[in-house]
């Protein structure tokens, strides 16, 4: 079955920018990553740099962050139903500190 036409993919990009436009994560624009079959991911260049600090060391400065969306049908088939709660919980979390503690290294 099909995946999101252009124009839902729009809608999409602008519902997840409002989403956290009022947040640390505030993005001047979104981009769609390809790939990703259940989820969509997008990579946002940030309005404000975020600092990353560890006690009182500037550890690095973030200009762009990953975006993932859930939706209850998958990215590559809007008929696919899935469930939007999917992706939360420690799997999510410990891949993220994963990558954290690579890049500290």
């Amino acid at each position: 079955m099909p995946p999101l036409n252009k124009d839902d993919i729009q809608q999409l990009t602008a519902e997840t920018q409002k989403a956290i436009a009022r947040t640390d994560f505030a993005c001047s624009s979104l981009t769609r990553v390809p790939g990703g079959s259940a989820s969509f991911i997008f990579r946002g260049f940030l309005e404000s740099p975020l600092s990353l600090c560890e006690g009182s060391m500037l550890r690095s400065v973030l200009k762009s962050v990953i975006v993932k969306k859930t939706t209850e049908f998958a990215a590559v088939n809007r008929d696919f139903a899935l469930d939007s709660g999917r992706s939360v919980g420690i799997g999510e979390e410990n891949t993220i500190s994963c990558v954290e503690e690579t890049n500290s290294e």
